[in-house]
């Protein structure tokens, strides 16, 4: 199994401020990344939608007191 798979994911705080948009994603265990953007880009905003899609509890962003 992946250890990250999104499919056609979307994120927005609102309709008129979408993050991420149909993002399709599927890394294996053997796989290593690099998750790379600009500030606001949506880099940790990923990460968040796909912990949530899998039951987490994480918050929704994540900070340096994180």
């Amino acid at each position: 199994p992946p250890l990250l798979q999104l499919n056609e994911a979307s994120f927005g705080y609102t309709p008129a401020k979408q993050i991420l948009r149909d993002v399709n994603i599927d890394v294996g265990l053997d796989s290593r990344i690099t998750i790379i953007g600009s500030n606001g880009s949506g880099k940790s905003t990923l990460l968040v939608v796909h912990a949530r899609r899998r039951g987490s509890s994480l918050p929704l962003s994540l900070g340096s007191n994180c």
